[in-house]
């Protein structure tokens, strides 16, 4: 039994030696594998952090790359305005005669107008023009007061040496700053006529930069999405590091936070002042580590700090890690339960790291494409023609002002040399500044003519470490507009000139001396010469009074003095006579100056004023001649009016006798009488009351012409319709079509009027008679803008050839068999109208009507 239960016993374990050995096979090889993902884990996850590092350094570094070249060329384009206003000679000669004389309003129209262009195309806060004292002359925008005290130490030194000072970034106080604005970067010019041998300083520009509209956007802004990145613009003053701009996670910073180097050396901040350019990981001004890419902003005393929070930026990579471990742990389960799934899982696994990778490189490549983007479009919005060139200057970039400005477009230009674009195949001019930038590798500026523009050129080299030229910028502006400038304002100076030396009219110019007392006589034209009996080269420099010594007894320097102390110009004239006989007169202008010179302007008026005297006297005589031809006129009335009544007493009293006889002798002897005879006494009858007629429309005539005017308001619509029905009235029998405007009024004398209508009426009543269809129109017309009445009816009408005679007294047009009347209507008619201050006339055609139109001023 013993030995039967030893060999179960041995069989057990051999048994379960088998099955530790199949186990320990497994587990071996399971924990080998373990072993062996857990380092390919480790190294994948080394690698996969090495890369990443390695491409968000790359990032890093592009984006403060960008930055640092943006903020250089912004501070370079501020230098080269600056230097532009110092070189320009005539802007800098135009600022000088207004410092000298700052009345003169063409020269402050001038820098007015060239100040406004420069501040609306800049990101310039205002542009001044100050004394050498500081004193504010000229300023854009008009309403700042002077520059801050701790500005004058610039001001000084900018006077002292002639060159421009700049004036780095500072704060100012809040009475000194601009409304909106705390810190500020400006430059004082030094304004210097080059027109002046001593080459001194006569004032400076001042020139103020706010840095928040252009230079603070740069530098805040930040290419993607991230909760802690921010750049920083950095500078060393004496033992510390001063930030310039705004911080993102602290506030009121700019220019008031700072730092000892020698308590931080590891601050980024403090390796950028000390020079340091690279990737740096450390602590920044919060404590917190940060990886960051410090360059230096050549051309400046900045440097610039790019950087983000290192937990941020390791974030995906620890994301990473777990989700490595993770899908590791799964792994490691899987291949406990079976080879093929492990071996399938570990397929899934590397198919979705290849995918994420790919993922993760082709959002890279996107954030580079945004990048690139952005650089380009700031490249193409800048308004100056700029293109990038190698060493072999050949064109590696344009941007979008180029293409306009040469008319090419980018093919046409990358890879050319710059000399063929700009001058063919000819030779380089001399005065083409890239041969001069090889040789300083320093920047060189011309101005040349292409087409017809004027361009601004410059090159800038762009050097390596070594001082070697790597390539250059070249920087077209166009300045046509500056020199049409220029040109206009050559152009207005010979026009004044050509003006002052032709006119007609004496000019002398006037420099007041001794507080208005005395002039100097600073310029006279030729006309001035003739009429003063000078000569320009003996009076220029000397006193008014030493060379017109009568100026003070014709109170000529009287009013000199008053125009030149109220500034009010004043007409006036000097004169002189001889006796009777006058020598001679001037009518003299005199106005003053912005510039505080004194102009006069005379003309010489003997002859006019002689001319005036004799006309004066004809007048003289000519009044004696009215006043004797007046009181001959009154005689004449006299003897009309003794005329008048003759007529109406002495003859109309023999013509009733002849009548009345007449009659007498028909009635009591018709029957001894032939009919030859009665013929002949109707006859004596009919030519007496014609004559009666004619002498009571003469009578008629002669009243009107006397009578005196009464004006009221006249209703001539309703005056016309009673005058025609008065006609109607005497003709029953006749049909006649009449046609009255409504509403006609006029401001007149009422019985004068009627009596007018009654006159052309009758007329256009009788002349129509022989009409089967009588038409009788009265209404208003416009005739030369004015407003005009007529009569018009379609009766006989007249030939236009007799119109002349159509209103004289006892003319007519037609028979009296015909058309029996005086023939003073017309007459008396034209009387009323002229006494209205109007006047007739008249359109007709034979036996096709006539209309009479008459015009009347209303009285008053």
């Amino acid at each position: 039994m013993d030995e039967t239960q030893t060999n179960r016993d041995t069989i057990d374990l051999g048994s379960s030696n088998n099955r530790r050995k199949r186990f320990r096979t497994p587990l071996l090889a399971f924990v080998m594998l373990v072993i062996s993902v857990c380092i390919i884990g480790i190294v994948y996850i080394i690698f996969e952090s090495e890369q990443m590092k390695v491409s968000i350094r790359e990032d890093l570094s592009t984006i403060a790359d960008l930055k640092a070249t943006q903020i250089a060329n912004w501070k370079a384009e501020r230098s080269e305005d600056a230097k532009q206003m110092h070189e320009s000679p005539l802007f800098q000669h135009i600022a000088a005669q207004y410092l000298e004389n700052r009345q003169d309003t063409n020269s402050r129209q001038l820098l007015t107008q060239w100040m406004n262009v420069f501040y609306q195309q800049n990101d310039y806060c205002r542009i001044a023009l100050l004394g050498t004292e500081g004193e504010l002359v000229l300023s854009i925008p008009d309403k700042q007061g002077n520059p801050a005290p701790s500005h004058k130490d610039y001001l000084d030194e900018a006077v002292e040496t002639g060159k421009i000072v700049m004036i780095d970034l500072h704060s100012v106080t809040d009475s000194d700053s601009i409304e909106g604005s705390r810190i500020f970067m400006c430059y004082m010019i030094p304004v210097i006529d080059p027109t002046e041998a001593s080459k001194e300083t006569v004032g400076v520009w001042f020139v103020q930069l706010d840095p928040s509209k252009y230079l603070y956007p740069i530098v805040h802004t930040w290419q993607g999405k991230s909760r802690t990145a921010e750049t920083l613009l950095v500078r060393r003053e004496g033992n510390e590091v001063v930030y310039l701009n705004e911080l993102r996670h602290k506030k009121n910073t700019a220019l008031k936070l700072r730092f000892k180097l020698s308590d931080t050396p590891n601050l980024p901040a403090t390796k950028a002042v000390l020079g340091l350019e690279g990737i740096f990981e450390g602590r920044d001004y919060r404590g917190i580590k940060v990886v960051s890419a410090i360059r230096k902003v050549y051309g400046t005393s900045w440097s610039m700090v790019a950087k983000i929070d290192k937990k941020e930026l390791y974030l995906p990579l620890r994301k990473r890690i777990w989700v490595i471990s993770f899908v590791s742990l799964i792994l490691l389960l899987a291949l406990a339960q079976a080879v093929g799934v492990v071996d399938r899982r570990r397929d899934e696994e590397w198919l979705r790291k290849q995918l994420i990778l790919e993922q993760e490189k082709a959002k890279l490549r996107d954030d580079y494409r945004k990048i690139a983007q952005e650089w380009q479009e700031t490249f193409d919005s800048i308004s100056d023609a700029i293109w990038l060139m190698d060493s072999d200057n050949k064109i590696i970039r344009a941007n979008s002002a180029t293409t306009n400005t040469l008319g090419l477009n980018s093919e046409q230009m990358i890879g050319k040399h710059c000399g063929t674009l700009l001058h063919g195949a000819g030779e380089t001019p001399d005065d083409c500044p890239y041969p001069r930038m090889l040789s300083t590798k320093a920047r060189a500026a011309t101005e040349i003519k292409l087409d017809n523009r004027w361009m601004s050129v410059s090159v800038d080299p762009i050097l390596d470490d070594n001082n070697e030229l790597i390539g250059a910028v070249h920087i077209m502006r166009d300045i046509s507009y500056q020199k049409q400038a220029e040109q206009a304002l050559r152009e207005s100076e010979s026009i004044f000139r050509e003006l002052f030396e032709h006119m007609g009219s004496g000019v002398s110019i006037y420099k007041p001396v001794e507080n208005g007392s005395n002039f100097i006589i600073k310029d006279i034209n030729d006309a001035g010469e003739i009429i003063t009996n000078s000569e320009h080269d003996k009076i220029i420099g000397r006193f008014v009074t030493d060379v017109f010594p009568q100026v003070r007894e014709k109170r000529l320097l009287h009013f000199l003095s008053e125009v030149n102390k109220t500034g009010v110009a004043a007409h006036f004239d000097t004169y002189n006579y001889i006796g009777d006989e006058l020598e001679y007169w001037l009518g003299n202008y005199v106005l003053k100056l912005e510039s505080g010179e004194i102009i006069a302007i005379y003309n010489d008026l003997t002859d006019r004023v002689k001319a005036e005297e004799n006309i004066k006297k004809l007048n003289e005589e000519l009044e004696q001649r009215v006043e004797e031809r007046t009181a001959q006129l009154e005689i004449a009335n006299q003897e009309l009016e003794a005329f008048s009544y003759s007529v109406s007493h002495d003859l109309r009293s023999p013509l009733r006798g002849i009548s009345g006889w007449t009659q007498a002798l028909y009635e009591d002897y018709a029957d001894k009488l032939d009919e030859q005879a009665k013929g002949y006494l109707n006859r004596v009858v009919s030519e007496t009351q014609r004559m009666s007629q004619l002498i009571e429309g003469l009578l008629k005539l002669s009243q009107i012409s006397k009578s005196a005017l009464t004006p009221e308001d006249v209703d001539l619509s309703q005056t016309a319709l009673e005058v025609l029905e008065r006609l109607k009235e005497e003709h029953p029998n006749r049909e006649v079509q009449i046609k009255i405007q409504p509403d006609l009024h006029t401001l007149g004398d009422k019985n004068l009027l009627e009596i007018l209508l009654t006159n052309l009426f009758a007329n256009a009543w009788k002349f129509t008679g022989k009409q089967e269809q009588p038409i009788i129109e009265f209404g208003t017309t416009t005739i030369e803008d004015k407003p005009a009445y007529f009569v018009r009816d379609n009766g006989a009408g007249f030939d236009m050839m007799h119109a002349t005679k159509l209103f004289g007294a006892f003319q007519r047009m037609h028979k009296a068999v015909d058309y029996p009347g005086t023939g003073v209507g017309l007459a008396t008619v034209q009387r009323i109208v002229i006494r209205h201050g109007g006047r007739i006339w008249a359109e007709a055609k034979p036996n096709e009507g006539a209309t009479f139109f008459f015009t009347l001023q209303e009285l008053s």
